[in-house]
């Protein structure tokens, strides 16, 4: 085995997951591993951290994320060959309310991507890694999760599945050192976003991915970024139903 310390990112190209790996880069020697859907776009990212550390080291694979046995297979052998210690899911899509609302099939691609996908890969890692020894692995999910919403309902449903996910895999986890984590990021300036015409400012991803690396080493169970979202949830979260029908948010 390599007994570098190893971090797995499933996601890789990614905005957040490639700002996260180059400030993990910077902190010291490592070895990366970056998992992606396409390996051009993984081999691009590639180019783009491997000058950042040159005593660290930069792995790509490629995977289809819905060929579940691939996935396993991949996992197993990267947790049997190498030291992991932090592991990032970072994939998913931002799905169009509407179109989901008018087609099942976009429905349920927006549900599995978002996220029975990432709760799946969670626990083949959480059922796979050294418990015993310090970890974590963490999940972006999204404050959409916190509390359902006319505009994107849907997604808000993907993603509140991985807090309860997160939720019980740490009262399973609890006696070990394994620890789990929900990334809950308002709306974030990245690709994903930037189509949608939002009127409200975007978080920048530096900020954003600076925050994950900060709260994952704290060994938090739940990081919102910019930290502003846990008031504004929470107070969102707090209103009576009739008060927060009126809104149109």
């Amino acid at each position: 085995m390599d007994n570098r310390e190893t971090k797995v990112i499933l996601g890789g190209t990614s905005t957040i997951a490639k700002n996260v790996a180059k400030i993990w880069l910077k902190q010291r020697p490592i070895k990366i591993i970056l998992i992606g859907r396409n390996s051009q776009k993984l081999q691009a990212v590639f180019s783009e951290l491997n000058n950042i550390n040159p005593l660290s080291e930069i792995n790509c694979a490629e995977l289809k994320f819905d060929d579940i046995d691939a996935g396993r297979k991949l996992i197993h052998e990267i947790v049997k060959s190498n030291n992991v210690s932090k592991v990032l899911i970072a994939f998913g899509t931002l799905p169009n309310q509407l179109e989901c609302e008018e087609n099942s099939i976009r429905l349920k691609d927006a549900l599995f991507i978002n996220g029975v996908l990432p709760v799946i890969y969670a626990d083949i890692f959480a059922s796979k890694i050294n418990s015993s020894l310090p970890s974590t692995i963490a999940i972006i999910g999204s404050v959409a999760g916190d509390r359902g919403r006319r505009s994107n309902f849907f997604y808000g449903s993907a993603k509140s599945m991985i807090h309860t996910y997160v939720e019980g895999a740490r009262h399973k986890f609890k006696d070990s050192n394994l620890n789990l984590c929900i990334i809950k990021p308002g709306p974030t300036q990245t690709p994903m976003t930037e189509s949608l015409g939002l009127r409200i400012k975007l978080a920048d991803p530096k900020i954003v991915s600076r925050d994950i690396v900060d709260g994952i080493e704290k060994n938090k169970s739940e990081i919102y970024t910019p930290s502003k979202w846990k008031i504004i949830m929470f107070i969102i979260k707090s209103l009576p139903e009739f008060i927060f029908h009126k809104l149109n948010i």
